[in-house]
């Protein structure tokens, strides 16, 4: 099940031409109906993607900021290691 690449539609099975496309009301790779479905189809497929790139920034953001995060710990750390190393 997906997306016909002929009529564009939500299918269980693929169109097998454009004759078959015609029983879906399209006539031609350059219909009307064809070109208006293909527009929104590639406006929903940005917004999602816009969607996804969205979440992976917030995502990569928040892990660096746990990195850098403990990156100081481990900093403030081996300071203090090297402070008890001098005082011995």
């Amino acid at each position: 099940m997906g997306i016909c690449s002929y009529c564009l539609t939500w299918q269980r099975d693929e169109c097998y031409g454009w004759e078959q496309a015609r029983i879906c009301g399209i006539t031609g790779p350059n219909d009307p109906i064809r070109l208006k479905r293909k527009r929104d189809r590639a406006v929903r497929e940005a917004q999602d993607l816009r969607l996804e790139a969205k979440k992976l920034r917030e995502e990569t953001e928040t892990k660096i900021i746990a990195l850098e995060a403990r990156a100081a710990c481990l900093d403030q750390e081996a300071s203090e290691i090297a402070d008890q190393i001098a005082d011995l």
